[in-house]
C-alpha cells in the first residue's frame, strides 16, 4: 500500500510538472507567437512583429516565428528588416517547406535591392541580388535589376576616378545584358580614363553597332577624337 501511494504521488507530481512546463511554454515563446498571429491575421503588422520578436528572443530556434516576423516586416514595407528573420527561418526550415520560404526570402532580397538602387546604394544592392540568385538563378527580373545595379555602381566608380574597378563592373554587367548599350558606353569611358585608347575605341564601335542613333555613343566618339589636354 505504501509503495502504491508513493507511485501515485510521483505520478501526480509528474503531471503537475508537465502542466507547469506547458503553461510556461504557452506563456512564453508559443504564447507570444499565438498573440502575434492574432495581430497578423487582423493586418496589424507592427503589433504582430513586436510579439514575433519576443517569441524568437525566448526561443532562438522558433522557425515559424522568424518566418512571420519577416512576413510582418514585408507587409510594413521594411524589406531590409525582413531579411535577417527570413534567412533564419530558411535555415531552420525542414526540407519540405524550404522552397516556399526560399521564395519569400528571394522576393524580399529583390525588393530590398530595388530599394537600395533608388537610394544610390548600388554595392549593397548587388550583394542582395547575388544572395537572391543563389535561391533563383534563372529569374529574369533579378538579372534585369542586377544589370541596373552594376551600371549604377560602374558610374559611381568612374566618377570617383576608379576606372580600373569600373571596367570589371561594366564587364560583369554585360554578362547579364549583352545588348546593354549603356554598359558598352560606360566600359568605353572607363577604358579611356584608364589610358587604354584602343580598347575604348573597340568598345565604342560595338556600342555604335548596337545603337547607331545613340547620341551618347556619338558624344563618346567626339570625346575620343578630342586632343588630350
Amino acid at each position: 500500500m505504501k509503495k502504491r501511494t508513493i507511485i501515485l504521488i510521483a505520478a501526480v507530481m509528474l503531471a503537475l510538472c508537465g502542466c507547469a512546463t506547458m503553461s510556461s511554454v504557452f506563456s512564453g515563446a508559443a504564447g507570444e507567437y499565438e498573440t502575434g498571429m492574432g495581430y497578423f491575421n487582423q493586418g496589424k503588422f507592427q503589433e504582430a512583429a513586436d510579439h514575433f520578436s519576443k517569441a524568437v528572443e525566448l526561443d532562438p530556434e522558433y522557425g515559424e516565428a522568424y518566418l512571420y516576423l519577416g512576413r510582418s516586416y514585408i507587409n510594413l514595407g521594411r524589406w531590409k528588416a525582413a531579411l535577417s528573420p527570413l534567412r533564419t527561418a530558411y535555415r531552420l526550415a525542414p526540407m519540405e517547406t524550404r522552397k516556399e520560404i526560399g521564395s519569400i526570402l528571394f522576393d524580399a532580397l529583390l525588393s530590398a535591392a530595388v530599394g537600395q538602387i533608388k537610394q544610390g546604394n548600388f554595392k549593397e544592392s548587388i550583394s542582395y541580388l547575388k544572395e537572391g540568385m543563389t535561391l533563383n538563378a534563372s529569374s529574369g527580373k533579378a538579372q534585369e535589376v542586377m544589370f541596373t545595379a552594376l551600371l549604377g555602381y560602374g558610374g559611381q566608380l568612374v566618377q570617383s576616378g576608379n576606372a580600373a574597378q569600373a571596367i570589371g563592373v561594366y564587364q560583369e554587367a554585360l554578362g547579364y545584358n549583352q545588348g546593354g548599350v549603356d554598359a558598352y558606353i560606360g566600359l568605353a569611358r572607363a577604358f579611356l580614363m584608364n589610358g587604354n585608347w584602343l580598347k575604348a575605341k573597340e568598345t565604342a564601335v560595338e556600342a555604335l553597332r548596337r545603337n547607331p542613333n545613340s547620341s551618347d555613343v556619338n558624344q563618346l566618339f567626339r570625346q575620343m577624337a578630342a586632343p588630350p589636354r
